[in-house]
C-alpha cells in the first residue's frame, strides 16, 4: 500500500494518469514482504521514471500464482542490448541493477517475469508462486 500511494501522490503532482487495478488477494500470501518491497518498488520506479501521461498496475491472484503488472507509456523507447532491457541513464555502473534484483526475488518464488513493448507501452509482468507445492 505505501509503495502504491506514494507513487500515486508523486504521479499526481507530475500530472500522470494512475490507474490501479487490484483483486481481492487471499489474506495470507506466503511472500517475504522485503521481497514484495524489493520488487514492487523496482517496477514501480521503473515505470515512473519512463512515464509519459499513464501507469496502469494490476495485482491479481490466479491458479496459485500472484501477478503484478505494472504498464507505462514511455518518453523514450526502452533499449534491449542481448536480450535484456538496460538503463539508458547517463551513470550505468550505479543504474541497472533493479532488474537484477527483481529476477532474484522471482527465482525465489518459482516465478517468472516477462517484458513486452508494443503499441507505445511498456509492460512488465511478474508471476510468482503462491501456492502450496
Amino acid at each position: 500500500d505505501l509503495i502504491i500511494n506514494d507513487n500515486k501522490a508523486l504521479a499526481e503532482i507530475k500530472g500522470i494518469e494512475y490507474i490501479i487495478e487490484v483483486e481481492r488477494l487471499p489474506s495470507e500470501l506466503r511472500f517475504d514482504s522485503s521481497d514484495m518491497c524489493i520488487l514492487f518498488s523496482n517496477m514501480m520506479r521503473n515505470a515512473m521514471e519512463a512515464v509519459k501521461e499513464q501507469v496502469i498496475i494490476k495485482i491479481r491472484v490466479n491458479k496459485n500464482y500472484l501477478y503484478l503488472e505494472v504498464k507505462n507509456d514511455y518518453k523514450k523507447e526502452p533499449k534491449i542490448s542481448d536480450g535484456r532491457y538496460v538503463t539508458i541513464k547517463e551513470d550505468k555502473l550505479s543504474h541497472g541493477w533493479g532488474m537484477l534484483n527483481m529476477q532474484d526475488v522471482i527465482k525465489k518464488y518459482d516465478g517468472n517475469m516477462k517484458c513486452d513493448v508494443s503499441e507505445g507501452k511498456f509492460t512488465a509482468l511478474a508471476m510468482l508462486f503462491c501456492g502450496t507445492k
